[in-house]
């Protein structure tokens, strides 16, 4: 007897405490569920569509794309006669969840063995130090992005980006890939140093930077400089750069030509002004999918404020993707920089009317950014094995009387147990059912008015 009391007094409190415990999350995983979007007309990519197509979707992942897919027995079928899809759109430069340091974290870096002036700040790690946005990461998903390249826009050697799926998961699981790029400016940002105080110090101090991390790495000097040993990496691997106008991307290229480095470029939108120099650096560019607004010029005082240059960029801004693409330049479009999204789709059918491919249009939010940053075997198309980042729209995305009915953006783990939707063919939220979705606001959405 006892023997019993001793063995109960032991035992019982072991359970409590195993009790107290969450259990793991694998634990809550169910089988995953086929999802088959019916009658669609899809668009597995912005050059092919296809009318009356099936759609199945299994685990996050595209396993079928057709006019002739089966449906197999026990998927759950949405209907989705007169709706199109769409892979979902990537922005490939943001600083979503990353923002500009405060004085207080500027000091908390000023330990060790650093560089010696502030700017670059080549080590920082854009998934390290990711902070929720939700509010900002909604807004992208109601224009239909599900993927942003986002780097820490401070400093002059900024550190490396990573690709962040816009999902409700925390931070850190939203991350696709870590360190798929470095980023480069000529502004210091928030840097305490007083130089460099002009570009010309500005590149001056980065190519003295890069040469000393060359050299170190080429005699396999040791260094405890975190700073030079992430630029030494970074030659190595893929480099952003940002040029405010034509003229700066230029003097990037002849930055990083003698190190053996061809740069993509964030330009400025006014590449239409030097097209055989920008051709002949081969650098791949990220556009700004923002066109300059026009003057307000009645005033005849006023007018006098506005000079030829700008009148004249708000007259070619339209055709610059169109002449880019004309000349067989890689681009991509970014968002970043707009102070409303709103007006997004409006600027895109502008550049389209001034000569731009519709398809390449489309493409150049999709297909291209995922070729730029190496990510094309997981993100911006449909094809079998590829992510399931969608979207469901009324119409053509070019089209004035489009409205996205819901962006769809897969967990990165299955959802657990109750995660189940029914059918609701012809509804907004379409979303998968067995999977994690990032859906809009309430209120339908219209991509222009």
């Amino acid at each position: 007897m006892r023997s019993s009391l001793v063995f109960l007094k032991v035992l019982v409190p072991a359970l409590v405490l195993a009790q107290s415990a969450p259990p793991p999350r694998h634990i809550q995983h169910v089988a995953p569920v086929v999802v088959a979007f019916t009658n669609s007309t899809l668009h597995p990519d912005a050059f092919t569509t296809l009318p009356k197509a099936t759609l199945l979707i299994s685990d996050g992942r595209v396993v079928a794309a057709g006019t002739e897919v089966p449906v197999p027995a026990g998927a759950e079928v949405r209907d989705l006669k007169g709706l199109h899809i769409w892979p979902a759109l990537i922005d490939p430069y943001s600083d979503l969840g990353l923002p500009a340091s405060t004085a207080e974290e500027r000091k908390a870096e000023q330990t060790g063995s650093r560089h010696w002036n502030d700017a670059l700040r080549a080590d920082a790690r854009a998934h390290a130090l990711l902070r929720a946005d939700a509010d900002r990461a909604a807004k992208l998903r109601e224009q239909g992005f599900a993927t942003v390249i986002a780097h820490r826009m401070d400093g002059i050697a900024r550190g490396t980006s990573c690709a962040l799926h816009l999902t409700d998961e925390p931070a850190a699981e939203a991350v696709l890939r870590s360190d798929v790029a470095a980023h480069f400016s000529l502004r210091k940002g928030s840097a305490t140093n007083k130089y460099p105080s002009s570009q010309m110090g500005a590149i001056a101090l980065l190519r003295q930077a890069l040469l000393d991390a060359q050299w170190q790495a080429r005699t396999a000097q040791p260094t405890t400089d975190p700073v030079l040993e992430a630029l030494a990496r970074q030659l190595q691997g893929r480099v952003v750069v940002e040029a405010a106008d034509r003229n700066e991307l230029l003097r990037w290229n002849a930055l990083f030509r003698p190190f053996g480095v061809t740069a993509i470029a964030r330009g400025g939108g006014d590449e239409y002004a030097r097209l055989v120099e920008v051709k002949a650096t081969g650098m791949p560019l990220i556009l700004p999918l923002q066109l300059p607004e026009a003057y307000d010029v009645a005033d005849p005082y006023d007018a006098q404020e506005v000079s030829f240059a700008r009148l004249k960029h708000w007259e070619l801004a339209p055709y610059n993707a169109g002449l880019l693409d004309s000349i067989a330049v890689p681009f991509a479009f970014t968002a970043h920089g707009r102070k409303d999204l709103k007006d997004l789709w409006k600027d895109l059918r502008r550049m389209v009317a001034c000569g731009l491919d519709s398809a390449r249009a489309i493409d150049a939010l999709t297909a291209a950014p995922a070729r730029l940053f190496g990510l094309e075997q997981e993100i911006g198309t449909l094809a079998v094995g590829r992510r399931a980042d969608l979207l469901i729209t009324s119409h053509h995305l070019l089209d004035t009387k489009n409205t996205i009915h819901e962006t769809c953006v897969p967990r990165s783990r299955p959802a657990p147990l109750g995660g189940h939707v029914r059918p609701q063919p012809r509804r907004r939220h379409l979303g998968l059912a067995g999977e994690g979705r990032a859906r809009q606001s309430r209120s339908h959405h219209a991509v222009a008015r």
